[in-house]
């Protein structure tokens, strides 16, 4: 689902939300999202990020941003996400799970 486009294609004031304009923009039309991430807004949302994660690796303190860039574009969609956790499921989420669904503990 996406949000309707308004006011400047690179203006990133909603990043640390979900479907915010430059993720948007990404999908739509990756060549305008691609030259402006590469006229600068890539380095600051990296610098963005990286003063916003507590001390937490990322994977923008780890590659050049131009890497991140051609290989993991979705790296900047938010700057709030830590890219170098995987999102797969342990085995104490599971467990959550299974109590949810049946009512609790």
């Amino acid at each position: 689902r996406h949000v309707a486009r308004n006011g400047c294609f690179g203006c990133a004031t909603g990043i640390a939300f979900p479907d915010n304009q430059i993720a948007i923009l990404r999908q739509i039309e990756p060549r305008i999202w691609d030259k402006v991430m590469r006229a600068g807004m890539a380095e600051q949302l990296r610098q963005l990020r990286i003063s916003r994660a507590n001390g937490q690796l990322s994977i923008l303190d780890v590659f050049e941003t131009d890497w991140i860039l051609q290989d993991r574009p979705c790296a900047f969609d938010s700057v709030d996400e830590l890219i170098l956790t995987d999102h797969v499921p342990t085995e104490h989420d599971a467990e959550e799970d299974d109590l949810e669904g049946s009512g609790g503990a």
